[in-house]
Order: C-alpha cells, then sequence, then structure tokens
C-alpha cells in the first residue's frame, strides 16, 4: 500500500489502467471483426447524426460528473488534512503544477464536451470533433482514480514536512545573493512562516499521538539549522538585521532590545527561531512522547556539535542556553525521564566540546550540570541529581584521560553537587551522588592519580560511615555492566570495571574504614 500511495504511484495506476482499457477495446474489435462485421473505430467514426446527437449529448454529464466527484473528494480531502496539520496545505496544493493541470484539463474537457454537443446538434458531424470528444472522454475517466492516488500522496504528511523544509533551505540559499533590504525583509518572513509551519505540523502531530511526524518535524528543523550554518559565512549583513515586519513578529516583540541587538550581533537570529520551535516541539512533548523529547535534545546536540567545529560561538552558546531550558523545563514539569535523557546529550555535547579543546564550553557546560543537578535534588528528583553527578563523573574520567587542563574543575563542581541538603530527605537522597564520587575515586586509583583520589576521600571525611559502607556493598554487588530493564544509555550507573573494582578496598582505607563488607541489599 504504501508502494502504490506514492507521487509516483498514479503513474503506475494511469498506466495500468489504459492497458487494461486497450486491451479490452482490442478484444472487443477482434470479436467484431471474427463475426464478419466492420472495425470497432470504423463503426465509431461511421455514425449519422441522430446517434451521434445521442452520444455525444450525455458526454457533459459525465464530465462534469466526474468533475464535480474530484473537486469533492479533494475539497473535502484538503480540508482534513489542513485543519490536522497546517493550513499552508492549500496553499501548497494550489501551487502544484500536477493538481493544476488536471484540474485544468478537466475544465477544458468540460467545455470541449459542451460545444462538441452544441455542434452535433445543428446536424454537423466532423470526424476530428468526434474522435478528440471521445478521446477526451476517455482520458477523463481514466485520470479519476490516479489522480485520487496522486492527491491522497500529496497530501501525505511526510512529503508536506519535506516540502517545507526545502522551501526554508531555498530561501536563504536565495538571500545569498540579494542585495535588496526591502527583499531581504520578505524573505525572512518567509523562512519564518516556514518553520512556523513546520512547528504547527509537529504539535498537530503530537494532539494526534503521531510520534513518527512529530519526529520528522524535529530532524526537519535540526537539517534546516545544520544547512544554515554551513552557508551563512556568504550573507549580506543586512540579512542579520531584525528590522520593520520582522521585529515585529511575535518572536522578536516579546525580546527586549537588548536581546534584538544580542541577536543582531552575534548573526544568530535564524539559529535562535529554529531552536525556539524545536523547544516548543520539546515542550509540548514532555511527559507525552518521551521519545519526541529524546530526538530533540539529539538534534539539539548535532547542531551545537556543528557551531562547535565551524567555531561559531554565538550558536554554540545558543545552544547551551536551550540545553538548560530543556532541563529547567524537564525539572518544572517533575519529567524524569526526560531530564535524564537530556542530560546523556548534554555530556555527549560536553565530551565533543573536551575532544576539541572548548575550554570555554567545557566549563560551562559542567558549571550547568552541577546547578541542575542540585536543583532537580531541591524539587524532589534525586535520579536526576544522581544522573548529573554520573555524568559529571563520566566528563573527570575523559579529562584526566585527555590531560584537559580544567580538569579539576570538573571534580570540584562534582564535589559540590551534594553540598548543602536543605532536609534529612534531600541528604539521604544524595546517596547517588557519593556512589558517582566513589568510582571516579577508584577510577583515578586505578590510573595512579592517588592524589585525586585522596581529594574525594577528603570530601567524605565527614560522611557517616555506616552509609558508606552500605554504598560499598551496592557498588560490589553489580557484576553487570548493562542495565537489567530497557533504558536509553543501557549503563548500569553502580557498575565497576574489574580494574576499579580492585582499588574500592584501597580507597576505602584512605576513609579509614574497616570490617566487612556488610550483605549487599536487595537489588
Amino acid at each position: 500500500m504504501v508502494g502504490i500511495l506514492s507521487v509516483r504511484g498514479w503513474r503506475s495506476a494511469l498506466l495500468m489502467l489504459c492497458v487494461v482499457t486497450l486491451v479490452w477495446l482490442l478484444i472487443i474489435a477482434g470479436l467484431g471483426l471474427l463475426s464478419g462485421g466492420a472495425g470497432i473505430w470504423s463503426r465509431m467514426l461511421a455514425l449519422e447524426p441522430g446517434m451521434a446527437e445521442s452520444v455525444l449529448g450525455n458526454f457533459p454529464e459525465v464530465i462534469v460528473g466526474v468533475l464535480g466527484i474530484t473537486i469533492t473528494v479533494v475539497s473535502i480531502t484538503l480540508q482534513l488534512a489542513a485543519t490536522r496539520y497546517t493550513h499552508r496545505v492549500t496553499e501548497m496544493f494550489f501551487h502544484d503544477r500536477g493538481n493544476l493541470a488536471v484540474l485544468a484539463f478537466y475544465v477544458v474537457a468540460s467545455v470541449h464536451c459542451v460545444i462538441a454537443a452544441i455542434l452535433v446538434r445543428n446536424g454537423i458531424v466532423p470526424q476530428l470533433l468526434l474522435t478528440s470528444t471521445l478521446l477526451v472522454v476517455v482520458v477523463t475517466v481514466l485520470l479519476l482514480v490516479p489522480y485520487f492516488i496522486y492527491v491522497f500522496a500529496f497530501l501525505d504528511p511526510a512529503r508536506l514536512v519535506t516540502h517545507l523544509k526545502h522551501e526554508a533551505v531555498s530561501i536563504f540559499l536565495h538571500s545569498r545573493a540579494e542585495r535588496d533590504p526591502r527583499q531581504l525583509r520578505r524573505l525572512q518572513l518567509a523562512f519564518r512562516g516556514a518553520v512556523e509551519q513546520l512547528s504547527d505540523v509537529a504539535l498537530h502531530a503530537l494532539s494526534q499521538q503521531d510520534r513518527g511526524i512529530a519526529s520528522m518535524t524535529s530532524d526537519a528543523l535540526r537539517d534546516i539549522a545544520t544547512t544554515y550554518v554551513g552557508h551563512k559565512s556568504g550573507m549580506e549583513e543586512e540579512w542579520f538585521k531584525i528590522k520593520g515586519q520582522v521585529r515585529q513578529c511575535a518572536e522578536f516583540e516579546i525580546l527586549s532590545e537588548e536581546s534584538v541587538e544580542r541577536l543582531e550581533s552575534h548573526r544568530s537570529w535564524l539559529e535562535w527561531m529554529v531552536l525556539r520551535q524545536m523547544f516548543t516541539i520539546y515542550q509540548a512533548s514532555l511527559n507525552r512522547m518521551r521519545d519526541v523529547v529524546r530526538l530533540v535534545s539529539i538534534n539539539v546536540r548535532q547542531v551545537s556539535e556543528l557551531a562547535l567545529r565551524e567555531k561559531d560561538e554565538a550558536v554554540t552558546d545558543l545552544c547551551i542556553r536551550y540545553f538548560n531550558s530543556f532541563l529547567r523545563s524537564a525539572i518544572n514539569r517533575k519529567d524524569v525521564r526526560s531530564a535524564y535523557n537530556v542530560l546523556d546529550q548534554y555530556r555527549n555535547f560536553a565530551e565533543s566540546a573536551l575532544e576539541d579543546g572548548a575550554q570555554r564550553v567545557v566549563d560551562g557546560v559542567t558549571q550547568h550540570l552541577a546547578y541542575y543537578g542540585r536543583l532537580a535534588n531541591h524539587s524532589g528528583l534525586p535520579f536526576v541529581t544522581e544522573t548529573a553527578a554520573f555524568d559529571l563523573a563520566s566528563l573527570c574520567e575523559l579529562a584526566y584521560l585527555r590531560a584537559y587542563d580544567g580538569h579539576k574543575s570538573i571534580l570540584e563542581r562534582l564535589l559540590k553537587v551534594d553540598e548543602q541538603p536543605e532536609s534529612k530527605a534531600e541528604e539521604n537522597s544524595l546517596r547517588g551522588v557519593r556512589k558517582a564520587q566513589i568510582k571516579l575515586a577508584c577510577f583515578y586509583l586505578s590510573a595512579g592519580a592517588d592524589d585525586l583520589a585522596r581529594i574525594i576521600a577528603h570530601d567524605m571525611a565527614d560522611e557517616d560511615l555506616e552509609r558508606l559502607k552500605r554504598l560499598r556493598g551496592e557498588l560490589l554487588a553489580a557484576v553487570e555492566p548493562e542495565f537489567w530493564e530497557v533504558v536509553d544509555r543501557g549503563r548500569n550507573f553502580d557498575y565497576l570495571p574489574p580494574d576499579q573494582r580492585e582499588q574500592i578496598e584501597h580507597f576505602y582505607r584512605m576513609l579509614a574504614i574497616s570490617g566487612d563488607v556488610p550483605a549487599p541489599a536487595d537489588q
């Protein structure tokens, strides 16, 4: 069914119907010849005026009836698609050459048949008119089903998303050669319309629980942003200005003059607009479609990594701000799973920045990870805090292996995640943070960095000894590197690799803890 209902499928359907019709006519003609009569085509062209008037007089009704059916089906389908996705469907429909060609053919065919019927009533039966009218009627009827296939394929939401994406890309590519400021303003407004329509398609899809279309829309916005980042260097300076009707758009009207000036000076209004639409999709997906939330965060990470490679600091910082907004929204909405997934992508971005030597970016991201880890604990989401701690510990490991200059600052931020709990409940919920710190200390010991492990041991000097023993038992009880449930990361936070497992007693001796390891807790 998917193969039939494609934009190209109508051609196959039309060809099949033409072949079937031709075969049928040949069968009839063959039967006529076998019976000793004249050929079928000769009989049709040899109609008397009275018979021709009778036959051709019914053709206008047939053609107009087909046109009425076509308009009815198309209008209903078009209205449903516009209501479900975006009103741009109607505009796209009437800009499509295929739709215009078929509808124009039906109208011309109707006029042709009416004229033919009038001429025949005057007693004139031109053979050319008779032949052309017959062909017009046959083609009109044969086109009906293939055209419906074409319309249904044309209104497919996937094709709509692709069309809007190509339209947005073509707008800013066209603007590279534009010098007129007024025309640039019009192109900016057209671009804004395209990305807003993409966002509307995603929101309507989410309301219909259509995960596939929402995901496809997020991917389209990512493709627009990544394509633009690679082409913006050749843009006219006027393209980066926010003036006139563009300044009056809702996205910019709510911003202060200082924020607008910052977007202009950073030449990043387009990326800001695209990321804002992705943030809208993200917020609509919270606590509803976490797969879409994860995909949006992946797409933002891909945009940020490209900006990092292109040395576009403004867009890199913009992506960081949106990552922070993602975490704030997830924490405020108590969506633990979404925050967990966003942290995963945020850490991946920090790892890319660390590999690239972008110290400013790494310092900023690690500060934010520690901040939102503490915020999550104050908001009653200890698992998010634990996840942030393990992500910071993972960054510490990578920073040590890469001899990163800012390694100790990341370690200090990890040790501050569990500082100053405001209640006993918050203090108890920080057990996972201590696990992350103990695992990192074991990593340092396995790498021969005893001085760094001692920093962690010193930070735990006032920790309850019984609590530390229980944490040791839980870490030693985890023997599988993968978690036993289906999770996006697939990692077991409590698992210690063999070389690190051997160092856990060494670390506990640093803590001056002795005695047997208690039985592990039930898992």
